[in-house]
């Protein structure tokens, strides 16, 4: 094994474990305030940023609004101009996901906003900002968050890690909200619900399970390196909690998602 594969997995591994010791400490939160505590100290080492808007709202098919607004460390003069009767129903970052529905990656100084907006960011410094939410099955509820200050360039990197933590942030902020426990049964309840892995993900694992190489899998998908296959796969066992690619057939079948 090369220097460089060992640093790989001893990088993989300890973001595995930086993953799960958030999520571990998130089964504390209980309250709105111990929500931002936990935000800015535990979640902020795996996911840097200065700042987080969010909030449970309605989004329905041509409108959307967001109350429950929580501001973790967020600039109060721009939160004010988000702000109409108690919900947060502006802001280009938050119109494009509603549109989507899939993490955004905004970055003022290279994106189409209007001038009003612009200014506004430059002027709070909020140029790097990452939002993803999660909308509940067969409701209108959906949750939202703004990720602001992200101190490195915006890559993939960041969609990733949102897609595969807004679940926990959704029942952690559900918890704070109403001010409940939530076990780590209903937490996993919440992850199988809201489908956790991808349609690419479930295809690469049913072929692994069946014996194929990471070559051969990427081969038949089509894929130009057979390291990409790994990536899926080590994005299955961090979402899966599990230590090894092997053990994430196992894990995923017992869970219903294979």
């Amino acid at each position: 094994m090369t220097l460089e594969l060992v640093n790989d997995r001893r990088h993989s591994d300890r973001r595995h474990s930086e993953f799960l010791d958030v999520i571990r400490s998130s089964l504390e939160v209980n309250s709105t305030e111990t929500f931002c505590e936990w935000v800015q100290c535990s979640l902020k080492n795996l996911f840097p940023h200065e700042s987080l808007i969010c909030g449970i709202g309605l989004i329905e098919e041509h409108s959307a609004f967001v109350q429950n607004v929580i501001s973790c460390n967020f600039p109060s003069e721009y939160l004010h101009l988000l702000q109409q009767s108690g919900g947060l129903t502006t802001s280009p970052v938050f119109c494009q996901w509603v549109k989507t529905k899939r993490p955004v990656l905004f970055e003022a100084s290279t994106q189409n906003v209007q001038s009003e907006w612009l200014k506004n960011f430059n002027l709070y410094n909020l140029n790097n900002m990452a939002a993803h939410g999660l909308r509940e099955i067969g409701s209108y509820t959906t949750s939202y968050f703004c990720f602001s200050k992200i101190p490195t360039r915006l890559t993939s990197q960041h969609s990733d890690m949102l897609e595969m933590l807004i679940p926990y942030l959704h029942v952690t902020l559900m918890r704070a909200l109403n001010g409940e426990q939530v076990s780590k049964k209903d937490i996993s309840q919440v992850i199988l619900k809201k489908q956790l892995l991808t349609a690419r993900q479930k295809e690469i694992l049913i072929l692994f399970s069946q014996g194929l190489t990471y070559k051969q899998i990427a081969e038949k998908l089509q894929v130009r390196s057979h390291k990409t296959i790994e990536q899926h796969l080590d994005s299955v066992r961090l979402k899966l909690s599990v230590k090894t690619r092997r053990e994430c057939i196992q894990k995923a079948v017992n869970l219903g998602l294979l």
